[in-house]
């Protein structure tokens, strides 16, 4: 096993240019040289000596930039990077660990509140960036899960033309009923002669209790049903 020229002593996989051999694919990335980097700068950049100090609101250059004109806008952070900032975020590193109810800053407080009101209002209407994006557009678009299990075609229009047809009453014990269950329990079939009306108590009785029994016993006489009112 080779191990890693800048003095961590993790095992060598990556070969630099200057013929060194590195844990990681590039040496700033190396725990050894990002050691001796902190050594190096601690306190050079602390308090005033940090050429941030003190440009915080509209001081700051990324102020007021969103959208396109962000510096960050496109990127994404690596594997890595969400591995670190979790880890410097999480349990007693986190300024909010152990402050409960009031103590929290957030406690209580709108979105105005906590971000100020210039930036709401640099983020609503028009002047967001997601504004009159759907669908796909939309950035936190995932693919058209938010109907699962169900599918798109299972809209309060077809379940109220189901509750009509069958005259809002459970088709297996009789009484009042507005749940609309899949006979064959398949939740995209939406097919009319697939949906039949029950109650909530026969409708969680057949889905959760001794399921595949109930699909045995009750399909064939909910399918003669369905078939039957739907013709």
């Amino acid at each position: 096993m080779v191990l890693c020229d800048y003095g961590c002593g993790e095992e060598a996989k990556f070969k630099m240019k200057n013929g060194k051999w590195c844990c990681s694919k590039s040496q700033n990335s190396c725990p050894g040289v990002r050691k001796k980097l902190s050594k190096a700068k601690k306190g050079k950049y602390d308090g005033e000596n940090n050429p941030m100090f003190g440009r915080s609101g509209e001081k700051s250059p990324g102020f007021g930039k969103i959208g396109n004109k962000s510096p960050s806008f496109g990127r994404k952070h690596t594997k890595d990077e969400l591995s670190k900032m979790k880890e410097t975020h999480t349990g007693e590193r986190n300024f909010q660990f152990g402050k409960v109810g009031k103590l929290n800053l957030r406690f209580r407080k709108t979105y105005e509140q906590i971000f100020g009101r210039e930036l709401r209002k640099q983020r609503c209407g028009e002047n967001n960036p997601n504004f009159g994006k759907f669908g796909e557009e939309h950035c936190c678009w995932k693919g058209g899960t938010s109907k699962l299990p169900y599918g798109f075609d299972f809209t309060y229009g077809l379940k109220k033309q189901i509750r009509e047809r069958d005259n809002y009453t459970c088709q297996l014990c009789f009484k009042s009923g507005k749940s609309v269950h899949h006979i064959d329990e398949n939740k995209m079939n939406c097919n009319p002669t697939n949906l039949i009306t029950l109650c909530k108590v026969c409708n969680t009785r057949i889905s959760t209790k001794n399921k595949g029994i109930w699909a045995v016993f009750y399909r064939p006489y909910f399918e003669v049903i369905a078939k039957g009112i739907c013709i």
